[in-house]
């Protein structure tokens, strides 16, 4: 029984293989996710945003930002070495590559993401002023508000936490999860969401884990302190959060 389960397993794992299977977990995830959202946030007017999903005019945004995307993931398939992948059937190593993956991306990116803030000629290589523009009513679908430079070093951060588990290459399953996890959590953070929005996010659940997550939203209207996209050590450590009144000097 164990033989027959062992090569069940494989068997499943094979479907799993080609390149594009890992891009195409995250395309997926964010499109489910943004227009989640996009009717959530519809609230009155939800089923015109239902209906607003199918409407190719109305998402040249996601189109755009999926087509880039797996523009960068070719591209970087053809510099960088593939990743060893655990293949085997998951267990508790997985779990432990999950944490261990969506940790390390929001610890990487917090640098990166403050240096854009507080280092201002790398704020504006990354143009990351772009990010910030639509900040007067900030919805789900601004989490692909980005520049070319700025989504890259996201996607790069992304791919380089992947390589690596807790006891070698990452299994497969996870790396899976890892995508949709993190991709949910940064559609999570630009979310428009209050105490009338029928669902009211997975950070309301676990407010002291998911600081950044609800940081965030106050992030984008001051531009300043918390930098940290899913947790809140770092912040807490390094950049406290100010008040709502402070002003960050203006992103160029």
């Amino acid at each position: 029984i164990k033989m027959n389960a062992s090569r069940d397993c494989l068997a499943a794992t094979s479907l799993f293989r080609a390149w594009w299977v890992e891009p195409l977990v995250a395309t997926v995830s964010f499109a489910v996710t943004i227009n989640t959202f996009r009717v959530l946030e519809a609230k009155g007017e939800a089923s015109r945003a239902a209906s607003d999903i199918f409407d190719l005019r109305r998402s040249t945004r996601l189109l755009k930002a999926g087509a880039a995307y797996w523009l960068g993931i070719w591209l970087l398939g053809r510099v960088l070495p593939r990743a060893d992948i655990d293949w085997s059937c998951p267990g508790g190593g997985a779990i432990a590559d999950v944490i261990l993956g969506v940790w390390a991306y929001d610890f990487v990116f917090y640098w990166l993401h403050r240096a854009m803030h507080r280092a201002p000629k790398f704020g504006k290589w990354a143009k990351h002023s772009t990010h910030h523009a639509p900040a007067k009513q900030l919805r789900a679908h601004h989490v692909l508000e980005h520049s070319v430079v700025d989504g890259s070093l996201q996607v790069l951060t992304n791919v380089l936490v992947q390589r690596y588990g807790v006891f070698g290459p990452k299994n497969w399953l996870a790396r899976l999860l890892h995508n949709i996890i993190v991709t949910y959590l940064l559609t999570e953070s630009h979310a428009d969401l209050d105490a009338t929005s029928a669902w009211q996010g997975v950070a309301a659940w676990a407010p002291s884990l998911l600081k950044g997550v609800i940081r965030h939203r106050r992030h984008h209207a001051h531009s300043g302190p918390s930098y940290q996209q899913f947790f809140g050590y770092l912040d807490d450590a390094f950049t406290p959060v100010a008040g709502d009144n402070w002003k960050a000097p203006a992103l160029k």
